[in-house]
């Protein structure tokens, strides 16, 4: 507990406690946001060594069983049923986890591919007003929207060249997207709705949109 492994993403449960996507550790784990005490851990870990990776049958036993959480990145909640939506980058899907009971209640996505609803290596996601979920496909440089009622692939929209890390959805409903190109430029594009740029960005915004960037490389 409190000991993190690259974490890649935090977010705020509906009861005000704080989840964090211990991410090398293949787990959650959920603060007090006044004290910053650990409070709990979602997913269990397993311990390895990195030499077990090239076994061809222990990666699918320790990352992909019941319970465990596979290299968990970008996190969502919904403000309606306060369940939470986490992208797990080495199963290639989206579970939706009881953040009290740690019970994975469903998962979204159709497995490894670049067909619809496919993912490979989701990293950032966020949910809209308008019951989409919207999931950074980072390896196949596009963002894939679900219907988060039922799951089903609705629309994808590339970000060619570059691939998705992040994606969040503004007050406006504007989608906000930002990631590297192959040569580690970083980029953040917004779209009105998916599928039409709305405007590209590059350096600064207008006066009606502020965007925050975190940097991994400066720290």
């Amino acid at each position: 507990p409190h000991e993190f492994y690259y974490p890649h993403d935090v977010k705020m449960l509906l009861d005000g406690r704080v989840v964090v996507a211990d991410t090398y550790n293949n787990r959650l784990q959920v603060l007090d946001a006044a004290t910053g005490a650990f409070l709990q851990q979602l997913g269990w870990v397993v311990k390895y060594q990195y030499g077990l990776l090239f076994s061809p049958f222990l990666p699918s036993l320790l990352y992909f069983s019941v319970g465990n959480l596979a290299r968990p990145h970008g996190l969502a909640v919904d403000p309606s049923t306060g369940l939470l939506y986490i992208a797990e980058r080495f199963a290639q899907h989206i579970a939706v986890m009881d953040p009290t009971s740690g019970e994975v209640v469903r998962t979204i996505g159709k497995g490894k591919g670049d067909g619809p609803g496919q993912l490979i290596y989701p990293n950032g996601i966020a949910l809209d007003a308008h019951g989409n979920l919207l999931v950074a496909d980072s390896r196949n440089k596009r963002v894939v929207v679900f219907n988060d009622a039922d799951g089903k692939y609705v629309a994808h929209f590339h970000t060619r060249p570059a691939s998705p890390d992040c994606v969040v959805v503004d007050c406006r409903g504007n989608v906000v997207v930002s990631g590297v190109t192959q040569e580690r430029d970083g980029f953040i594009c917004v779209w009105w709705r998916p599928g039409i740029v709305y405007f590209p960005v590059s350096t600064a915004m207008n006066m009606f949109i502020v965007v925050y960037l975190a940097s991994s490389s400066f720290n």
